[in-house]
């Protein structure tokens, strides 16, 4: 993993992933520009089309990060989708739109699921569905009654457009959130009634499980190579016997056989130095961000990575130091922010 030679830098102070992730959250805000995410009655379907039966519509982000819904990049420019004053607040407006005064029926929807991303740019995903735009949603719809809150209704989708994700944004989401109080509002009443009720702190703690693993609570991060996601999820690398090797530029990671020779393995899922995860994609190493529950790669798919470096393993354009992490402010490589789905291994 070498480090080419940095004509320009900028440096930003990062603490340990097992630290605060405010850092984390500063140097993505300062990387990448802002797509101010609308959901627009004035472009959604007619209000006459649903029913008048909701009261009010309360929404509760339970998403890993709350802070921005997605990413997309072009050439050396990087974006990042977020709403303005929080997306409970955005949604619930638009949802609202379509209660009604008559209406008897008060909902919590509880958002856990919210990611634009473009396929294309994907690093790492099996099974990649065809298109360019890619949304990916998870809602659950809950009746608030006085016993508490009753499960009622969800839509869980991947939707993929031949547009680009800025496309998908400005039109697929609004019909999604309408899709989905149109599906709240045919679902059987009586049917739901058999389930059992819940607190909202119930619901809080049933989605907090899921976040119940090793990595998004490390206070410590153990040094050594991931050979799989699972590793890394659970802070526990496998390979311990490994070789890294600085040429005053930044490091590449070799294993070692049994005879303690170095070599270079396409296997390795990532490495940690005690400091700092990466991921490695392509043959790089890229560093891993954490905020909230999620992780994130800063890394690129740039095929051309590969022509202007003939070392694999290398640390691309990274430098992690005394607490410091330096990044170019110009380079060959187009660098982009990808997520990481902590149980499957997909980074995109």
């Amino acid at each position: 993993m070498k480090l080419l030679p940095l004509i320009a830098f900028c440096s930003l102070y990062l603490p340990a992933m097992s630290q605060t992730d405010s850092a984390h959250q500063r140097f993505l805000n300062d990387q990448c520009g802002r797509n101010h995410l609308m959901l627009s009655t004035s472009h959604a379907p007619a209000k006459e089309k649903i029913p008048p039966v909701f009261s009010h519509f309360e929404v509760a982000d339970f998403r890993p990060d709350t802070t921005r819904a997605g990413f997309w990049g072009m050439d050396k420019q990087r974006y990042e989708f977020v709403f303005d004053n929080g997306a409970s607040r955005h949604i619930a407006g638009f949802m609202n739109h379509y209660a009604d005064p008559a209406g008897t029926r008060p909902f919590l929807i509880i958002i856990k699921k919210l990611w634009l991303y473009n396929l294309k740019d994907a690093p790492r995903m099996e099974n990649r569905s065809k298109g360019i735009g890619c949304m990916e949603f998870r809602g659950e719809a809950f009746l608030k009654t006085d016993q508490g809150y009753l499960p009622y209704a969800y839509l869980d989708t991947v939707i993929t457009s031949p547009y680009h994700v800025k496309d998908v944004a400005r039109i697929k989401m609004t019909n999604l959130f309408f899709d989905f109080i149109k599906k709240i509002a045919a679902t059987d009443e009586e049917q739901a009634k058999k389930r059992r009720t819940f607190t909202f702190s119930q619901l809080d703690s049933l989605n907090r499980l899921q976040y119940n693993f090793p990595m998004d609570t490390a206070r410590i991060l153990r040094k050594g190579v991931y050979a799989s996601i699972d590793e890394f999820r659970n802070n526990q690398p496998s390979i311990s016997n490994y070789d890294v090797q600085t040429d005053g530029t930044g490091f590449q990671l070799y294993l070692k056989d049994e005879t303690g020779k170095s070599y270079y393995s396409r296997k390795m899922w990532g490495f940690c130095n005690g400091d700092l995860c990466y991921a490695m994609l392509d043959g790089n190493l890229c560093p891993i961000f954490s905020v909230g529950h999620s992780f994130y790669v800063f890394g690129s798919t740039d095929k051309e990575v590969k022509a202007k470096n003939n070392s694999l393993g290398r640390a691309l354009l990274y430098q992690y130091t005394n607490g410091i992490f330096y990044m170019p402010s110009t380079g060959p490589y187009n660098m982009h922010f990808y997520t990481i789905d902590p149980f499957s291994g997909r980074i995109y």
